[in-house]
């Protein structure tokens, strides 16, 4: 017995041997330590975990999220290497022996993180806060910490604004698609010219102010030290909203998603051939004919393409090149453009124009159309009375006598003018029976007005 017991335990301790140390179940990476593809660093109470991740691409990014069974996208809090992105899954996270936090790789120069000094004795924690520490070991002094270089969400713990000291900038910045966690054209942060308010940047233009904090409170709706304090997290997305978990608090494109939080937006400038009413409206369709697609290298969001659209006065219609990150951009112009329905392949999300401008031309023409059939019908419904009063005019009077007044008798074998009149208004009313129309020339039926994108060709 004694000796099947130290059996067990020799190959116990021969198996050991060749398991290497990971680091998944620790919070701590000492120097000479890395952490790669695979390998985690979990915080003490389980909280939130650090490691490389990727999504729906060949890119790979270190990062930290929320350890909870949400897709990545939705739970991660922290992205590393958001503007150098690793092209294969080689990623490996090393404090050298000068104290550099760096992430290593195949193919291209190291990522740094923080430039350390010859001598340095250095470690890095994940914090149950989320926060990645980098600290001196022998005065326990704060070298780097991840919460100053926040991505697109703001959790607690985090600041927005300006270190005094430093001139360090706080402040969010969206991604650029919706499975693209690379630097986005959204930023929510501090005013740099005015200290006392929160602004949306989209392409360094103001596109939202919060108002001027007066008094511990903002002067619009937008109570953002509730969701400070309050809200497990505040995020910016891609397509410029500003949300906290119970919702969104800033959507300032109406033209994309009917929103009605739009207080303190501030409006782009449109060319004259567009209207601050024109809204798009998204099919899953398949387009016959290719649009004008730009280049990738401008790495434009969907958002963008939106405004490229708006400002081509002959654009009707738009769409990412790449569906799944909504990235990309093409458009499709007042040329004959033909699409189909969800059914083929290749269908995509396709946004098409609904002009206001455009409407207000077409109600014209119908109301210009609804005024000759008009004219025609009162000029048709007095022929009737005229001709029924003929029919008892003097020209046909015989005689008068004692009983009254005598007409002549109509032929019998050919129709009177009282009959080809209403023969007239009968097919007249018949065929607007058919085409379900209604004598009112300024109230088209919204089902003339707007077909089923199916079954429309563009103009």
């Amino acid at each position: 017995m004694a000796s099947r017991v130290r059996n067990v335990i020799l190959c116990l301790s021969c198996l050991l041997l060749f398991v290497e140390p990971s680091s998944s179940l620790l919070e701590t990476l000492v120097q000479g330590q890395e952490v790669k593809d695979g390998d985690e660093l979990v915080s003490a109470q389980g909280n939130f975990k650090l490691g490389f991740f990727t999504l729906q691409s060949n890119n790979y990014y270190l990062g930290i999220w929320y350890n909870d069974n949400r897709q990545r996208q939705d739970n991660l809090v922290w992205v590393a290497n958001r503007d150098t992105p690793i092209f294969n899954n080689s990623g490996s996270l090393t404090i050298d022996g000068s104290g550099n936090l760096k992430i290593s790789h195949d193919g291209g120069l190291p990522i740094v993180l923080y430039s350390g000094q010859e001598g340095s004795n250095t470690s890095a924690v994940l914090l149950d806060t989320g926060n990645f520490v980098l600290r001196e070991l022998n005065n326990s002094e704060e070298l780097w910490q991840s919460f100053d270089y926040p991505s697109h969400i703001l959790v607690p713990g985090m600041k927005l604004g300006v270190n005094r000291k430093t001139g360090h900038i706080w402040s969010l910045t969206s991604w650029r698609g919706a499975v693209v966690p690379d630097l986005g054209v959204f930023t929510f942060g501090m005013d740099s010219n005015h200290t006392n308010q929160l602004v949306i940047l989209w392409h360094d233009n103001i596109y939202w102010t919060s108002g001027s904090l007066e008094r511990g409170h903002f002067t619009s709706s937008f109570s953002v030290e509730t969701s400070f304090t309050k809200s497990p997290r505040l995020m910016i997305d891609y397509l410029g909203r500003l949300s906290d978990d119970r919702g969104i608090l800033v959507d300032c494109n109406s033209r994309f998603s009917g929103s009605s939080k739009m207080e303190r937006c501030m409006p782009g400038q449109l060319p004259e051939c567009r209207s601050p009413d024109d809204v798009f409206y998204s099919h899953f369709t398949f387009m016959y004919s290719d649009g004008f697609k730009f280049s990738e290298s401008e790495n434009l969001t969907l958002m963008d393409c939106e405004a490229k659209c708006l400002n081509n006065c002959s654009c009707v219609a738009y769409a990412s090149t790449i569906e799944d990150a909504q990235t990309g951009c093409e458009i499709w112009t007042s040329t004959p453009a033909r699409f189909n329905g969800s059914s083929n392949s290749n269908a995509r999300t396709i946004y098409f124009l609904n002009s206001a401008i455009a409407n207000k031309v077409e109600n014209r023409r119908a109301n210009r159309w609804w005024n000759r059939r008009w004219r025609w019908l009162i000029m048709a419904v007095g022929a009737i009375i005229i001709s029924f009063f003929e029919a008892f005019s003097t020209e046909n009077k015989l005689r008068e006598d004692g009983f009254g007044l005598v007409y002549k008798d109509q032929a019998k074998d050919r129709p009177t003018k009282l009959d080809v009149v209403s023969m007239l208004q009968m097919k007249l009313l018949n065929y607007l029976l058919q085409n379900n129309l209604h004598f009112l020339p300024t109230k088209l039926q919204k089902s003339q007005r707007f077909q089923k994108l199916s079954q429309i060709t563009i103009p």
